[in-house]
């Protein structure tokens, strides 16, 4: 992959945790489009677009790209991509009402996640952490309080060796809900 592609990302990355989601939607749109642009470049532009939909409220669109993210890699060597997919698939699934669909996602991205082998650490630490954080936020919503916290508990590790400010940001603000609705509202 081609360092401008790299650095494009690494923008796109960078614009969504400063907020500037329409500034990253617009580069990204543009990405797609170029015709030297391969699949798998296409499909890591594509998760991130799948995100910025989540974040719009586009949850239908969010689960369509995941979707198109997942058919395409098949036979490609791009598991974070993959877990990616699967991470936005299954948080705009429950908050689309999809709750037997967000389950299944989730069961599936928990077997990519656990057949991961020498991916570079902090960007496995990442999708690892933003998964199990947001499956964290789907159990307790679902009213096992417990089990949330074990999983928040585990990915705030993840997220720590991430060092992805979001990530971080997102576990810590999962666990003291967690901590609240148990009722120890003292550690929070």
């Amino acid at each position: 992959m081609s360092s401008s592609f790299e650095k494009q990302l690494k923008k796109v990355d960078q614009l969504i945790v400063h907020g500037k989601l329409k500034e990253s939607y617009e580069i990204i749109n543009e990405e797609i489009k170029k015709k030297e642009i391969s699949k798998e470049e296409e499909l890591r532009f594509l998760a991130f677009k799948s995100e910025l939909e989540f974040y719009f409220g586009n949850f239908d669109e969010s689960i369509r790209l995941a979707d198109v993210i997942l058919k395409k890699s098949k036979g490609l060597n791009n598991l974070l991509t993959s877990v990616d997919a699967l991470t936005w698939k299954a948080i705009s699934c429950f908050f689309n009402g999809r709750t037997g669909d967000c389950l299944k996602t989730i069961e599936k991205g928990k077997t990519t996640i656990s057949s991961a082998k020498n991916l570079p650490e902090k960007a496995f630490a990442k999708r690892k952490a933003q998964f199990q954080t947001w499956q964290a936020f789907i159990v307790i919503h679902l009213g096992d309080f417990d089990k949330g916290l074990e999983l928040a508990k585990e990915a705030s590790s993840f997220a720590e060796k991430s060092e992805y400010k979001n990530v971080i940001s997102l576990n810590l603000l999962i666990l003291a809900e967690c901590y609240a609705k148990l009722g120890e509202n003292e550690r929070c």
